[in-house]
């Protein structure tokens, strides 16, 4: 049996000798080809510049197949926002790239990464050039193109003049489907609406009315205050198939308020064709110990009582951020006056009068919050040197993560800040 390496030195033989016989056939050509006269027998035509030869295709592809070799993963680890995450000591083991629009792409992810690094950690030294690329990137701002205005469907809000007729066909297809799609029956008269220049129906299952509404436009509709939650899922279908907020009137009573916001709440989609979230206007405040709050159905009352936790949260979360934000203000001032005391900048403290300015304006209980925080980070450095076992430690999430040893930042932190782990080793590495 031939072996391919037999049929490709066979292949090979057979190319060369057809390249010898068309270089053979050409030198015989060029032999017989009459002699070219001399410069001053020339005619005019034959005088003449001769045009410029056409590109050779095989050189562009050629040059294009050089291009696609370019290593793009060697040029994001080169690029400067690349190096100074690795020097913070940020995690870039999945940063990878294989073309140009991924290297751009992986460097934004990185930047996003940089970003939430509060300060560049005290133990790692800066150049001037990367502590300004460090606060360009802390200050640069993501421009984002203008957002249009979503138009808004009043829900027993103002009443709108119509505009037409042609948009009650519209509406009137939208819940003639809807109908369909949830078992329900549609009850409404085309002639009425085309003589009030309006959309009125009602909605009923197995004999029984679950509710009327009445649009005056397409951006207006009103719900009889006896609808049953399939009167609100049309609503919200309408205003995502429409492109619509969901803007709550006021002569919308708390029953149904809650039952509209319920509905989006428990809604299967929640965004508009282009991705964006269904936003609403005016939304309400539940009272949950209200007593209309207890005849809703009970799934209504179990997302409602979710939404009020969440929203709950949410306050603490600002309230703890405003706090936080004086707290930093007063640090700040604190160490604006020591500067101005001391005659200089801010710009111009040592690392160590910045420190001890900001630690005398801290409070005790902020004092062992910084004092508890530094050492976790000791910790969690020395779990990845190997200076003490696998260390557990809480996450920004709550949860709980295993630190374990790492190479890769052992090899790191040798190579940027080698005083730093010698001090680690002194302090948890001896007597292991």
């Amino acid at each position: 049996m031939v072996s391919q390496i037999d049929k490709f030195n066979a292949r090979k033989k057979k190319t060369e000798a057809m390249a010898d016989e068309r270089k053979k056939r050409k030198e015989e050509q060029e032999d017989k080809a009459p002699k070219e006269p001399k410069a001053e027998n020339k005619t005019k035509q034959e005088t003449e510049p001769k045009p410029a030869p056409k590109p050779d295709k095989r050189n562009k592809k050629r040059n294009k197949k050089m291009s696609d070799t370019t290593d793009w993963n060697e040029q994001l680890k080169n690029d400067d926002t690349y190096k100074l995450a690795e020097k913070l000591g940020i995690d870039l083991s999945s940063f990878t790239a294989d073309s140009e629009d991924t290297k751009k792409t992986q460097l934004e992810e990185i930047k996003k990464k940089i970003k939430e690094t509060e300060n560049f950690p005290e133990n790692v030294t800066l150049t001037p050039e990367e502590k300004k690329l460090f606060n360009d990137i802390k200050n640069e701002r993501n421009e984002q193109p203008e957002k249009q205005e979503t138009k808004s469907l009043e829900v027993n809000g103002e009443e709108k003049p119509s505009e037409g007729i042609e948009w009650i066909k519209q509406k009137r297809e939208l819940y003639e489907k809807f109908a369909h799609d949830e078992n329900l029956v549609l009850k409404n008269d085309p002639a009425k609406d085309n003589e009030e220049k309006s959309f009125t129906f009602s909605l009923e299952k197995d004999g029984k009315n679950l509710g009327e509404m009445k649009y005056t436009s397409p951006t207006a509709v009103h719900i009889s205050k006896a609808a049953e939650l399939p009167m609100y899922q049309g609503i919200v279908k309408d205003a995502l198939e429409s492109n619509l907020s969901i803007s709550f009137g006021k002569s919308l009573n708390d029953k149904q308020k809650a039952l509209l916001l319920a509905t989006v709440l428990m809604s299967e989609k929640k965004t508009y064709a282009n991705g964006d979230k269904i936003e609403l206007k005016n939304t309400p405040t539940i009272d949950i110990n209200a007593e209309y709050f207890k005849t809703l159905p009970q799934d209504v009352q179990t997302v409602l009582n979710e939404y009020v936790d969440n929203q709950t949260q949410k306050k603490h979360e600002n309230n703890d951020k405003k706090l936080l934000n004086k707290k930093v203000k007063a640090l700040r001032d604190k160490i604006r006056a020591k500067a101005v005391a001391d005659g200089k900048k801010n710009s111009e403290l040592s690392r160590e009068e910045y420190r001890t300015a900001m630690h005398e304006g801290m409070t005790d209980e902020d004092k062992k919050a910084r004092q508890d925080k530094l050492e976790e980070r000791e910790r969690t450095l020395a779990a990845h040197l190997g200076f003490i076992p696998d260390y557990e430690t809480t996450g920004k999430d709550g949860k709980k993560i295993k630190v374990e040893k790492s190479q890769k930042t052992k090899d790191l932190l040798e190579k940027n800040n080698p005083e730093l782990v010698k001090s680690l080793y002194n302090k948890y590495g001896k007597g292991r």
